[in-house]
């Protein structure tokens, strides 16, 4: 047992700026329907993509170390450290999102009077679109990178309450 139990003693909680993902879910919940660009899809997507990360590793740990299940304890070994660690990105994805967007407003805004502010305001602007899409892209990647697992762990789950 202590073996199992000091496999998995790898979740540390470190300072983190991220409002959204700290907030809680009334609170962001009440923020993506405000009357504001920002947040929006793409970290609610994360959000609900990180769920269902999280839904995956619950599944593998109400298996994982049981008894009546220690045949299957070697695969959701295996699976619950990918999906954790996915989940832990997708979560601090909902901050990258919104935050990607702001800075692509935020250049919109810049002075663009003379042709320098001009070139400067078109090469922010075009750094902020890039990272405004890189984002959502970098969730969808990574939201299928739990396939894997998910269904080594669906294939293999021992426990029957997950099952439904």
């Amino acid at each position: 047992a202590r073996v199992k139990n000091a496999l998995f003693e790898y979740i540390v909680r470190g300072d983190t700026n991220e409002p959204l993902a700290q907030s809680s879910v009334r609170d962001f919940v009440e923020i993506l329907g405000s009357r504001t660009p920002a947040p929006g899809g793409g970290s609610a997507s994360a959000l609900v993509a990180a769920i269902g990360a999280a839904l995956g590793v619950m599944a593998a740990w109400l298996t994982y170390g049981k008894r009546r299940f220690e045949a299957k304890d070697e695969i959701m070994r295996e699976n619950i450290p990918p999906l954790h660690f996915t989940m832990k990105d997708l979560i601090s994805m909902i901050d990258a999102d919104t935050n990607a967007f702001n800075d692509y407003m935020a250049a919109r805004k810049l002075p663009r009077k003379t042709a320098e502010e001009k070139k400067h305001r078109e090469g922010e602007m075009q750094k902020g679109l890039k990272t405004a899409i890189d984002v959502p892209l970098g969730i969808m990647e990574c939201s299928d990178q739990c396939w894997a697992a998910m269904m080594k762990i669906d294939k293999n789950m021992g426990n029957p309450g997950c099952k439904k």
